[in-house]
Order: structure tokens, then C-alpha cells, then sequence
């Protein structure tokens, strides 16, 4: 049970790990638009 439970703590981790990365890039993605954007107008 207790095995069980760190594996599971693990995967908890990487998956808010893998979410906080994919969340970065989407503000950098927004931040990179943005900017272009102000450029051309």
C-alpha cells in the first residue's frame, strides 16, 4: 500500500510538473504574439 502510494505521489508530481511546463510555453507563446502584435500595429 505504501509503494502504491509513492508511486502514485510520483506520477502526481510529474503530471503538475508536465502541466506547469505546457502552461509556461502557452504564456510565452502569448507573450511572443503579444509583442508581435504592439510591432505591427
Amino acid at each position: 500500500m505504501e509503494i502504491y502510494l509513492l508511486k502514485n505521489k510520483d506520477t502526481i508530481i510529474k503530471t503538475i510538473h508536465t502541466s506547469f511546463f505546457f502552461f509556461y510555453k502557452i504564456l510565452q507563446m502569448k507573450n511572443i504574439l503579444f509583442t508581435c502584435f504592439s510591432f505591427f500595429v
